[in-house]
């Protein structure tokens, strides 16, 4: 297994999915490219998402804790080749994903606006902070 943070935190450096392509092709690695997206929503590098089709070892890792502002429900999911997310599902205990959980993650999946909301503000604010910090005369 070989696990990719892009974006990283707290550098929010993105791996260029040509690179992950190289990886995922690469004749000299025999084993999952496992992508984690958890901060995708604040970069300007597109989802590995779409590496899913192309590649049977590309697994990409997203959650609802960071831009939807729900890391209190613990909720995530994986994309990937149906064989891989059956091994995932084969593994996992039943029932993993209660009733509450399972509302709050469906409601903010619907509710894309708020998510765009939150990505604009933690931008700006990121934006705010680097420019303040670049003002301090270290």
């Amino acid at each position: 297994l070989l696990f990719i943070c892009s974006p990283g935190n707290p550098t929010s450096k993105s791996i260029p999915l040509s690179d992950i392509r190289t990886l995922a092709s690469s004749p000299l690695y025999n084993g999952l490219v496992i992508v984690d997206e958890a901060y995708i929503d604040f970069s300007s590098t597109p989802s590995s998402t779409s590496l899913v089709t192309e590649y049977d070892n590309v697994v990409v890792l997203q959650t609802l804790s960071k831009a939807f502002g729900l890391a209190g429900i613990r909720c995530g999911f994986a994309i990937g080749p149906a064989d891989v997310i059956q091994l995932m599902n084969n593994v996992k205990a039943p029932y993993n994903v209660n009733k509450l959980t399972s509302d709050a993650a469906n409601n903010a999946l619907k509710n894309t606006a708020l998510l765009e909301k939150n990505v604009r503000e933690v931008l700006e604010q990121r934006e705010l902070v680097g420019r303040e910090l670049e003002g301090i005369d270290f």
